[in-house]
């Protein structure tokens, strides 16, 4: 986990120090990562870096540099925290954990309900503040690290949907092939309620159903 040094708020570092920043984050992950062998795009990730922050203008573009270099060793691990961060991804999450299935980013188990609202276990998710998941998945995909396709995928998911507050967040779904507007209220989740979660949940009228392999014991199976 690395923190860049920070700044005064409202003061863009200059150059240099934008250039050594991204020095900074680079040779930490460079030196102590544990995985050298399993990074394909860390080659030149430096270059990339330093080159981009020579363009970045803004907080939020020299943000994204940090972050693009980070995300390129390819490793859920590896975390940049700071208040820019926090203000650019957000650190409040969905009351409820999205998914990766077949291509659409499903509603898989709610853990808030109130915070939930209308949202509904299996709702594939379309929009979100009025934004497609497409475009939103494509403009955080670059920033965020993930050790296998599975798990970057399910973190970009989870990415789309946090944010700075925990203000309401309008989106569309679909459900039973009805196009529904509804919205939820992010929260800041302290911790992962896991004995309340579900091993498996029955949707569209119990004929279709979401599993987690992961905690699926074989005498549940017959239930099923």
């Amino acid at each position: 986990r690395v923190t860049p040094s920070p700044a005064p708020p409202s003061e863009l570092p200059d150059l240099e120090h934008r250039m050594l920043n991204a020095i900074h984050v680079w040779s930490t992950l460079d030196a102590f990562h544990a995985y050298p062998d399993t990074r394909p795009r860390w080659d030149g990730a430096l270059a990339r870096a330093l080159a981009a922050m020579d363009a970045a203008q803004t907080w939020e573009t020299y943000v994204r540099v940090l972050l693009q270099l980070n995300a390129s060793v390819d490793d859920g691990h590896s975390m940049l925290r700071s208040s820019r961060v926090r203000e650019l991804l957000g650190h409040m999450t969905p009351p409820f954990e999205p998914r990766v299935i077949e291509g659409c980013v499903v509603v898989a188990w709610i853990f808030d309900p109130e915070r939930a609202g209308e949202l509904r276990v299996g709702d594939v998710i379309s929009e979100i503040d009025g934004v497609s998941v497409v475009d939103r998945y494509a403009q955080l995909a670059p920033l965020v690290a993930g050790s296998t396709v599975a798990a970057h995928r399910n973190k970009i998911v989870w990415q789309m949907l946090s944010g700075p507050t925990e203000g309401e967040v309008a989106m569309v779904v679909d459900r039973d092939g009805e196009r529904l507007s509804v919205s939820m209220q992010r929260m800041e989740r302290t911790g992962w309620p896991e004995d309340a979660r579900p091993t498996y949940t029955r949707i569209a009228d119990g004929t279709l159903g979401l599993v987690d392999l992961t905690r699926l014991t074989p005498d549940e199976v017959p239930a099923m």
